[in-house]
């Protein structure tokens, strides 16, 4: 069976257009953009930063956030912070954290970041962020390891030498 010059110009015209309006669009799903690693002080504060993209704007009567804790994979999960469309964001008074966690994002820019206070080396552990924005179909999920040091070493570089300091809190 052989195509004429027409039919292979028409199939391809289409495949051209699909793939056209593919690469314009420029969005297929919800991403939830975290670092997967973060250092923090012994006794300082650090910000645990979580932002999602989302093909649609939020919509705050069907939106839904949720901050857990868990000290390893194998561990269950702590609920510790969520989003209430009545009450917007709500820190869930917790044990571990206390009144040390508090939201530190804007809904307005899809920023769910948190900021830990006074940070303990218990809290050290798996942070996951987890983000729902109907219409989007699949629930984004960001996992962050905290690592809690007791001493920072830094290094200074001088014309004249090079060396290391340790900086303890």
């Amino acid at each position: 069976m052989s195509y004429s010059a027409q039919e292979r110009r028409s199939g391809v015209q289409l495949v051209s257009a699909l793939l056209l309006m593919l690469s314009l669009s420029g969005c297929s799903s919800m991403d939830v953009i975290v670092a997967s690693s973060i250092n923090a002080l012994n006794g300082t504060t650090v910000k645990i930063s979580c932002v999602f993209t989302s093909c649609y704007k939020m919509d705050v009567t069907k939106f839904a956030m949720n901050w857990t804790y868990q000290e390893t994979l194998n561990d269950t999960q702590e609920l510790f912070m969520t989003y209430y469309k009545k009450r917007g964001m709500v820190p869930l008074r917790s044990e571990r954290f206390g009144e040390r966690v508090t939201f530190a994002g804007n809904l307005d820019k899809n920023d769910l970041s948190i900021t830990l206070s006074n940070v303990q080396l218990e809290d050290e552990g798996i942070y996951n962020c987890y983000v729902r924005n109907p219409p989007d179909r699949i629930q984004g999920h960001g996992i962050i390891q905290l690592n809690v040091v007791t001493e920072r070493k830094i290094l200074i570089l001088t014309s004249a030498h090079t060396k290391w300091v340790t900086l303890s809190h």
